[in-house]
């Protein structure tokens, strides 16, 4: 099925991924398994799981370095601890380090199904996030677009004509007018910075650090 959830598990014991993948297939997920940490970093880029369920002691690569890795490529996968060294340091060192949960050895099916299950719920809300923070900065960039092509450019051009006729090059003009004028002048002088300090924000909101002069 092309929406079936994918489960990764890692675990060099045997028996552990047997279990593991006999009671989530059956549950009706797309189970893969690896014995040790580069293996695990293979099939993550390979099948882009949804849920990892990962030992923290392995030989090789242990769940910690893996779990280090894998985060930098796949912020948005969702990684459950299990391992038969259940202490609180170790517990806590694995949430430090990006985990989601910490399941010790031994679980049941049923310890195994809630937690996956748990970490589903949470992986719909890192993609759910991570598609809101998206359109935010496609709707920032569309405000950078609008503002700066739609009305930046239009008055910019207002503004070099009041330049020429205030400045006196375009000729004289009685002084009623031309008081009005630079009424008009100055007033759009202060929009436009008004529009510039605007885009400038919105650019360092939108994440371009290096903010084009305006």
């Amino acid at each position: 099925m092309a929406d079936q959830l994918k489960v990764l598990v890692v675990d060099d014991e045997e028996p552990i991924r047997d279990s593991c993948r006999q009671v989530l297939t059956k549950a009706g997920y797309e189970c893969h398994t690896a014995v040790d940490g580069i293996e695990g970093l293979h099939f993550a880029h390979q099948v882009e799981p949804d849920v990892i369920l990962l030992d923290l002691m392995m030989p090789g690569m242990d769940g910690l370095s893996m779990l280090d890795q894998l985060l930098k490529t796949h912020p948005n996968v969702v990684c459950i601890v299990i391992t038969g060294y259940a202490t609180i340091e170790s517990a806590v060192d694995a949430m430090k380090h990006g985990a989601f949960d910490f399941l010790p050895k031994p679980f049941t099916p049923d310890g195994l199904r809630v937690i996956v299950t748990r970490g589903l719920d949470q992986r719909r809300l890192l993609l759910e996030t991570a598609a809101l923070r998206e359109e935010k900065r496609r709707m920032q960039q569309y405000f950078i677009s609008i503002v700066a092509h739609e009305l930046r450019s239009p008055l910019l051009l207002v503004k070099q004509y009041l330049d020429l006729i205030v400045g006196g090059k375009m000729g004289t003009v009685d002084e009623v007018a031309g008081e009005m004028l630079a009424g008009a002048h100055s007033t759009l002088t202060g929009l436009l910075s008004i529009i510039a300090d605007s885009l400038k924000l919105a650019r360092i909101d939108a994440g371009d650090i290096a903010v084009r002069s305006t």
